[in-house]
């Protein structure tokens, strides 16, 4: 009897770390279509901060050290291209 509520365990042990590992599969997946959604171009960026100023999620800021528009967490963006029609310069993106 209890060899059985040990092989019991490991199997239920076994089904929950394969659902852990296919939902971390799918999470990496969901990150990769995420990636550079938000494309700036630093050549043609001004650093007039019209971007920064509306982004309501925040995450546009512009580098010190360029003086360049930067983002940083895509994963929070609110897919509203608010950003991409106040730039000036036209150098914000969205795909």
């Amino acid at each position: 009897l209890y060899l059985l509520l040990v092989h019991f365990m490991y199997l239920v042990l076994m089904m929950v770390q394969h659902e852990h590992n296919k939902m971390m599969r799918k999470a990496e997946k969901g990150e990769r279509k995420m990636a550079n959604i938000v494309q700036i171009n630093e050549a043609t960026c001004t650093g007039c901060k019209n971007c920064v100023n509306l982004c309501p999620r925040e995450i546009l800021y512009i580098d010190e050290a360029t003086g360049k528009c930067k983002v940083t967490d895509e994963t929070k963006f609110d897919r509203m291209k608010g950003c991409e029609r106040v730039c000036k310069s036209k150098s914000i993106k969205i795909i």
